[in-house]
């Protein structure tokens, strides 16, 4: 007999990995509390109206996809991955394109100005002064 439970399959943002996670595996989450220890909403002196609960997104390393099919998930995986790599290739490359014409606008400083020799050259005639 098969397992009567569903499942879905985690993708990590950035990762390969496929992780099979069944949808009865529930974790507590943790409340927050005030100095005395006490869950915040069962305190009577608060007002009415505060905001208990502050939302924010997961760091990108916890960031998650699920899906309900294994195979969906792996071909996600790997599209995400093949993403993630281009999307670096493309920032290196634009990196290598700005550093080239960063140098070549600033060769004439960089191989004549300001070479060791002509800053001390400058410096002993600020010095005979």
């Amino acid at each position: 007999m098969r397992n009567n439970f569903v499942k879905f399959y985690r993708v990590l943002h950035h990762d390969t990995t496929v992780t099979e996670v069944p949808a009865h595996d529930l974790k507590v989450t943790s409340l927050r509390v005030n100095e005395k220890g006490l869950p915040l909403h069962h305190e009577p002196e608060r007002l009415v109206n505060e905001v208990y609960a502050q939302y924010s997104l997961l760091p990108v390393a916890e960031r998650f996809y699920g899906y309900t099919s294994k195979v969906k998930a792996m071909e996600k995986a790997k599209q995400g991955a093949l993403a993630y790599i281009n999307g670096m290739l493309a920032e290196i490359e634009g990196g290598i394109t700005r550093l080239k014409a960063y140098r070549s606008a600033h060769y004439d400083d960089l191989n004549t100005t300001l070479l060791d020799a002509n800053i001390r050259k400058l410096e002993k005639e600020i010095n005979l002064k």
